[in-house]
């Protein structure tokens, strides 16, 4: 693990992208960035064949990228677990939210029900993982599948329920940007991010993998 280099005062801006399709789309063009640091961060790359994932990092980045945490699915019921659910196989099909297909964690969910096996028919297909939160906390359904870091973020109000071993896993690398302004800072936030405390908050506070 790196140490962390001591780090003044940097000002970063985020640039979110909700799917792999429109990043891809904004990787053809160049990027608004600040003239602070300039890093570029992908959600769910792993959703990414691996010829266009090479592509975007020659195109975007100055270095090759590297992975600062990963996440998994989880199955989640509401609070206290009403319907008693002891695993996926004890979902109704009309009572599981899951996200749409098309966004990653319903492309991460499809993988997940092929490698488990299990033949899932949700009752609704949701554009983010807050909104399959959202219908467990509303009683609309008993049981849903996020990340681990949505249902840490969750806390009480949902519970969780061990899912079979999987490899379904996303990746999150990060690099610095070919067009930095400011490269040394930018390398500095990402050896932050590498070292122990940037690893200790990532997965410690929010509940990414390594």
């Amino acid at each position: 693990m790196k140490q962390a280099a001591k780090i003044t005062k940097i000002r970063i801006s985020w640039s979110l992208c909700n799917s792999s399709c429109s990043f891809i789309s904004r990787a053809a063009s160049p990027m608004p960035m600040i003239d602070a640091i300039v890093v570029f961060f992908v959600s769910a790359m792993s959703t990414l064949p691996t010829q266009p994932r090479a592509a975007i990092t020659m195109r975007l980045a100055s270095t090759s990228s590297t992975v600062i945490a990963t996440n998994t699915l989880q199955l989640v019921t509401a609070a206290d677990n009403p319907a008693g659910i002891g695993s996926i196989q004890d979902i109704s099909d009309d009572r599981i939210a899951v996200c749409a297909p098309e966004v990653p964690c319903g492309e991460a969910t499809q993988k997940l029900s092929s490698a488990l096996g299990v033949t899932l028919n949700p009752a609704s297909e949701e554009q983010k993982v807050t909104d399959v939160r959202g219908k467990l906390e509303s009683g609309e359904a008993d049981a849903g599948i996020v990340y681990a870091t949505d249902a840490k973020d969750a806390g009480d109000a949902v519970e969780t329920v061990a899912l079979p071993a999987n490899d379904v896993i996303n990746h999150y690398p990060i690099a610095v940007t070919k067009d930095a302004k400011n490269a040394a800072a930018a390398q500095a936030f990402v050896d932050y991010v590498l070292s122990r405390s940037g690893q200790t908050v990532l997965q410690g506070t929010y509940g990414f993998g390594a």
